[in-house]
């Protein structure tokens, strides 16, 4: 009985939708049968997102550690990438998913991380932060790089960089928290006082600002993509450009939350940007379903609602942009082309 149920269940998930013209065609992947991962629910943590264009990378308990499995969604094959030392409460996987930097409490104010290479198992980095909230960001452009800010009880911010070449640990005395990397040595950031947005290389120590109004940039492999705010509407602008040559922009309205302004996830992929787009601008709403989901193809720049009513959820595309995960834990997948909305996590005890 549980042979057939898992058949069924089966079937289910990889059932058809109807048709609808794709911002990009793959009919070898497309075509294939989808297995979701299955495993109790007290073991799942979460879903990291992509390891390649038919993996996908999953934290799951296993009694006081954490395991990273990578699941083979065409094959239904799993492996154990890498089990974290008991106590582990956080994972960040490097771009490339060949490291990763795990964070285990101590104590309420301060933290041991291990940079770990996940070919090996050997640990590249060790060390310990004072703090209670932190934000980890790796490089795009260079891996032997980490950002890290620490919070104290105040909410004051200690900004260091880890430069895994020397195993040296760097503060960064004038960039304010949650900068992001947009080169091999710089960073985009927002000035605290003034809102001007600011270009900061580390090496010189050197502030480029923005003439834009730009509200974040985030570096995607060989693209930036800037999001840029309409000082005279209620519109954002995004600006994919590639070696400052501009590839694709598109504008969209953005929602409100207690007068501060939402900026919505996006994705990047081969040929596509996917991004959320609220259906009428004004205040959100938790629950009532106010954006889209849309696709630009960025060669041709015609855009396609990918999945109407929903909510502005996390996302992770695959590289070649026929699947997206999507989900407050990303536990569903949307075929881009046919526009179906499938698990890909499923509980034993909900298949019994």
């Amino acid at each position: 009985m549980k042979v057939i149920m898992y058949l069924i269940m089966i079937l289910l998930i990889t059932g058809c939708s109807p048709e609808s013209v794709p911002l990009k065609s793959v009919e070898s992947e497309q075509k294939q049968v989808v297995y979701p991962y299955i495993l109790p629910s007290s073991s799942f943590y979460n879903v990291l997102g992509w390891q390649d264009n038919k993996n996908i990378l999953i934290v799951q308990k296993n009694k006081e550690a954490l395991q990273v499995i990578s699941h083979d969604l065409y094959l239904n094959d799993s492996v154990l990438l890498f089990e974290t030392k008991e106590g582990v409460s956080q994972i960040y996987l490097s771009p490339s998913k060949t490291k990763a930097l795990t964070v285990q409490p101590l104590s309420d104010q301060q933290v041991q991380i291990e940079i770990i290479d996940l070919h090996t198992g050997k640990t590249l980095a060790s060390d310990m932060f004072k703090g209670n909230e932190f934000d980890f960001r790796w490089n795009e452009y260079n891996e032997k790089l980490i950002l890290i800010t620490s919070f104290n009880e105040e909410w004051e911010a200690d900004i260091k960089v880890i430069d895994l070449s020397d195993q040296s640990i760097n503060p960064l005395d004038d960039v304010p928290p949650f900068a992001r990397w947009i080169g091999e040595d710089s960073l985009f950031y927002k000035d605290p006082e003034s809102g001007t947005s600011v270009s900061y290389v580390l090496e010189e120590k050197k502030k480029i600002f923005e003439d834009e109004p730009i509200e974040m940039i985030r570096a995607k492999q060989d693209y930036i993509i800037k999001t840029i705010r309409n000082l005279d509407g209620d519109e954002i602008t995004y600006r994919i450009e590639s070696e400052s040559a501009l590839i694709q922009e598109v504008s969209t309205g953005f929602l409100t939350e207690y007068d501060q302004q939402l900026l919505p996830a996006y994705e990047l992929t081969e040929d596509a940007f996917i991004y959320f787009s609220p259906n009428e601008t004004g205040e959100y709403a938790y629950g009532k379903g106010q954006y889209s989901l849309m696709g630009m193809n960025l060669k041709t720049g015609v855009i396609h609602t990918i999945l109407d009513n929903t909510e502005n959820h996390q996302i992770s595309c695959n590289q070649s942009g026929t699947y997206c995960l999507i989900g407050h834990h990303l536990t569903s997948m949307i075929n881009i082309e046919d526009q179906s909305n499938k698990p890909i996590i499923l509980f034993e005890e909900e298949i019994q």
